[in-house]
């Protein structure tokens, strides 16, 4: 359970069409509704061509590779999930690209096995998972690069790697948001040793906001800094870095350091020990670093600001007490007064970014897999899960398979798309759009966006902060003939909240209201209640939509319920002479309902609407005797006899 995190609400899109297809040249166009920092306004594949992933193959037709090796502008989206086995190195090579990870339909995509680099400028990267792995020794980071420019990574999972899990630096105009970087290998071949290593981070305007580092034993991050000793020099020049907001938990021997010559702004992060965390470094902060061999003055500059360090209040109160610094640096040279960048990001205490991230980062959509939700949980509840089968430290995993290895993802039907535009048949239709044209996909609608990035934008939360914080939101199964689930859910600091929408979803998907509550905006602690008596039969999904009283609405987590009683097809009267009342499984996408005699003649066919569970059907004119009546819910099909009787 996540607790206290503040939510985020979702920016209602225009719809609006323009008459004139094609790029309106708006000038700083976003690269989707909540992207922030310096790479804000990368386009990626914007106004381009549509490549479709349609298998899990290294390479060949269909596969993610085939894609990105494509040159031109293109926006890769996908009709497959699961696990991408690579067999040797994915680089992009040509820039100008999209892929957008939320498309996958089921559980989402994880690379594995090889590192995925990006060596080319304009890139947006979104809703992917990067689980490098020690199968086969490749020394690598799971997903980096550098030395280019206008790149944004957006809620994205990395983990698993032999040498740093996700380093970015010498780049430019660059932002990493809302990504989760966990569990570098520790003890896994790399040839110097130990080296479970989170990131190297820097680059000339760059951001990396609202991102968690947990479970690394150094660099958390190290800040790459400018010239120095053995070390490739940036052609954009030293570095000029935003570093707020972010998560750091359960560091080894060393949280974050370095920046050599750079310029850094370490605002509103939040550092919290872990069991694996060594003793004497439990309250470190920053540990400056000095090489003044290839440039004066050698050490960094930092503004300094608002960074809560969890267990020491000295620290928190005055954060250069946990700062430390190698042999030639001292605080008065390194500490400024004044921010050096201005990126814009919304910017929270470190608090509300420690719950907002919790509840946030990460490839979210539609859920976290098992890897991430474990690594959510051990921050929050302050442990660990295993200790390193070779090193022995509490958190420091040596091997993907000390923790299992990678979870299986599994895949549904891929939305009907019939001009192959990347925007589902269904979803044009009901947006004014043609599904035999292609080219309607680059319509830009009076937000700025083309009708794909509308569309693909739709998928997965976009986020701006909502004044509300929710304690908890949990679900329990109540036993019974049909099970029922009840929703509990706390919330505290409530302010101009309207009201609550439960929303239901049989795959995670999908989701239909089932129920709306009143807020009772207050701002003390409110407690709140809500029973599906009807639930789906299986895993149930559920979430809260959060509506403001400005119209304004927000999209909680998504938690699951285990329903293992199957919901009944129940008939009644029975028998009947009239109205005939059916409860059924929650109906699906096209589902119907169907009455035939016992001899197999269809009498009756009637559509039930997506999300029911109750319908009732007027059945006086059928002959006296027995029928079959038959419910398909779109995923299940069940049947029951009853009996007309003969109207006097």
């Amino acid at each position: 359970m996540i607790g206290n995190y503040t939510l985020y609400i979702r920016r209602s899109l225009s719809l609006f069409l323009l008459l004139i297809p094609g790029l309106n040249g708006k000038a700083q166009q976003l690269a989707f509704p909540g992207a922030e920092g310096f790479g804000k306004n990368t386009t990626g594949g914007r106004g381009g061509t549509v490549i479709k992933v349609t298998n899990l193959n290294d390479s060949g037709d269909g596969s993610l590779r085939k894609a990105i090796e494509a040159t031109g502008t293109r926006t890769i989206v996908f009709e497959v999930s699961g696990n991408i086995k690579l067999t040797k190195k994915l680089q992009i090579k040509n820039g100008n690209v999209t892929i957008a990870g939320q498309t996958a339909p089921g559980d989402g995509i994880c690379i594995q096995d090889y590192e995925m680099n990006i060596a080319a400028d304009n890139v947006i990267i979104r809703y992917m998972r990067f689980r490098l792995g020690d199968k086969y020794d490749d020394q690598s980071d799971a997903l980096w690069g550098r030395d280019h420019q206008n790149i944004i990574i957006d809620h994205c999972s990395m983990s698993w790697s032999i040498d740093e899990t996700s380093s970015f630096y010498n780049n430019k105009n660059f932002t990493m948001q809302w990504c989760i970087l966990a569990e570098s290998l520790n003890d896994s071949g790399h040839d110097k040793g130990i080296h479970g290593y989170g990131a190297i981070w820097g680059g000339t305007n760059a951001t990396f906001h609202h991102n968690l580092l947990a479970c690394h034993l150094s660099r958390s991050p190290r800040f790459n800094g400018g010239p120095r000793a053995g070390i490739e020099a940036s052609g954009f020049g030293a570095d000029l870095l935003n570093y707020s907001n972010n998560v750091v938990y359960n560091w080894g021997d060393n949280s974050s350091y370095g920046g050599e010559n750079g310029h850094y702004d370490m605002v509103n992060n939040y550092y919290k020990a872990g069991p694996g965390t060594a003793s004497s470094k439990r309250s470190r902060l920053l540990e400056v670093y000095f090489d003044n061999s290839l440039a004066a003055p050698g050490y960094g500059q930092f503004y300094i600001a608002g960074n809560y360090i969890d267990g020491s209040t000295t620290v928190t109160a005055n954060n250069w007490a946990g700062v430390s610094y190698k042999t030639g640096a001292t605080e008065a040279q390194v500490k400024v007064n004044t921010a050096f960048t201005n990126d814009g990001i919304t910017l929270q205490t470190a608090q509300d970014a420690y719950a907002s991230v919790l509840a946030n980062a990460g490839a979210i959509y539609p859920k976290r897999d098992a890897v991430d939700t474990r690594i959510m949980n051990e921050v929050e509840t302050g442990t660990v899960t295993v200790n390193g089968s070779l090193t022995g430290r509490p958190g420091l995993i040596d091997s993907q398979t000390d923790v299992g290895g990678w979870p299986v993802l599994n895949s549904t039907a891929a939305p009907a798309d019939t001009d192959n535009d990347g925007m589902p048949d269904d979803w044009e239709i009901s947006h004014g759009l043609n599904p035999n044209d292609a080219a309607d996909r680059n319509t830009i609608n009076v937000d700025g966006y083309t009708m794909l990035e509308v569309y693909l934008n739709a998928i997965g939360p976009n986020n701006t902060i909502l004044p509300l914080n929710l304690v908890s939101f949990t679900a329990a199964v109540n036993n019974g003939l049909q099970d029922a689930v009840t929703l509990k859910w706390i919330t505290a600091a409530e302010r101009n909240t309207q009201r609550f929408t439960v929303e239901r979803s049989a795959d995670g998907k999908e989701f239909t209201s089932i129920g709306q509550i009143q807020a009772q905006n207050t701002a003390g602690t409110n407690h709140y209640q809500f029973t599906d008596s009807h639930p789906v039969a299986g895993t149930a999904y559920y979430r809260l939509k959060i509506t403001d009283t400005d119209g304004s609405f927000i999209y909680g987590k998504v938690i699951e319920a285990n329903v293992k009683n199957k919901a009944l097809l129940l008939v009644y009267p029975n028998p009947v002479n009239g109205q005939l009342t059916i409860n059924y499984p929650i109906a699906g996408k096209n589902a119907i309902v169907k009455i035939r005699t016992v001899n197999g003649s269809v009498q009756r066919v009637q559509p039930l609407a997506a999300g029911t569970h109750q319908t009732s059907i007027d059945v006086s004119a059928l002959a006296a005797g027995t029928y079959i009546l038959q419910v398909y819910t779109g995923t299940e099909k069940q049947t029951i006899q009853f009996i007309k009787q003969q109207i006097n």
